[in-house]
Parts: structure tokens; sequence; C-alpha cells
């Protein structure tokens, strides 16, 4: 759900992204700083889009039978992109999720929030060096079920990559 961009307390500025809360659990990311009363392209997330999100990442990294170290950063620091500076609460909430509530919460995103989702999980198959056929089959069952946009494994590494 979009929420209307206001500059509050506890504003972080990070590479081409300014990052900021409107309420609780709710970070907002844009494509440059806002001005009062301007409405700016952003993405917001809820706490619980963030968990919902974390899930369909932990289920996709342990996909290949083995949740890889790296692939734990790889989840954590992109939390860390959208201002979460403790994941506990967020993978905490990702863990106790079911996954067809997750699901569920990804397939009600904007087109935007959800070309997002479709990179950050198809960037996170490839963090280990190895796409296991599991994590394909995962990536498209998920995008299927959430009708996520069509992106192969190269565009969703540039698309995060050039965030």
């Amino acid at each position: 759900m979009r929420r209307p961009s206001k500059r509050g307390p506890g504003t972080e500025l990070a590479p081409r992204f300014c990052m900021y809360a409107n309420e609780p659990n709710t970070i907002n990311i844009c494509h440059e700083e806002p001005e009062v009363g301007k409405n700016t392209k952003n993405m917001t997330f809820t706490g619980i889009e963030m968990a919902a999100i974390s899930k369909l990442a932990l289920t996709m990294a342990a996909a290949d039978g083995k949740l890889e170290k790296n692939e734990l950063t790889y989840i954590a620091l992109e939390l860390g992109r959208f201002g979460v500076k403790d994941a506990t609460p967020i993978l905490k909430g990702a863990e106790e999720m079911d996954p067809t509530i997750a699901l569920s919460i990804v397939s009600k995103m904007s087109s935007e929030e959800k070309k997002y989702v479709t990179a950050y999980l198809g960037a996170l198959m490839a963090v280990d060096g190895e796409i296991d056929e599991k994590e394909l089959a995962l990536w498209n069952l998920t995008s299927s079920l959430c009708n996520l946009p069509t992106m192969n494994i190269s565009d969703a590494i540039k698309y995060v990559q050039n965030m």
C-alpha cells in the first residue's frame, strides 16, 4: 500500500535513495529526496510485507537443501537497503509466517513492488554461485502464484544492482 511521502525524524540517506519512516514498521524508499507536498515515486513496504518478502527469500535460499551463510548475508543486506537496522523481528515474523500468507501478501503488491520481488528472488538464487534447478522451479512457481513479472536471472541481477 502506498502512503503519502512525508519527511520525518530518523531520515537516513543512502546512495541514490532516501529512506524515511511515515509510521512505525513502515520504510519508504524513493529515488530522489521528497519535497514537502511533492508526490514521489517510491516503494513502501510495511513490516508484514517485509516479513512476507523475507519468507519467500528464506524459502528460496533453502530450496536447494542448504541455507548458505552468503544467502543469509544477502537477505540481511537487502533488508538494510530498506532501512531495517535490526533484521531479527522481520526474520522472526518471516519464520512464523505461513508460506500461503506470504504468497497472498506479495500477490497484492503494486507492479513496481512485484518487479522488485522478482528481481530480488532471482538475484538471491545466484548469490551462492550456483542456480539449483529446485530454486529455479520455486522462483517460477512463486512468480506464477503471485503474478510476478517475467524476468531472467541476468535481468534480475542487473535490476537489483541498479536500484
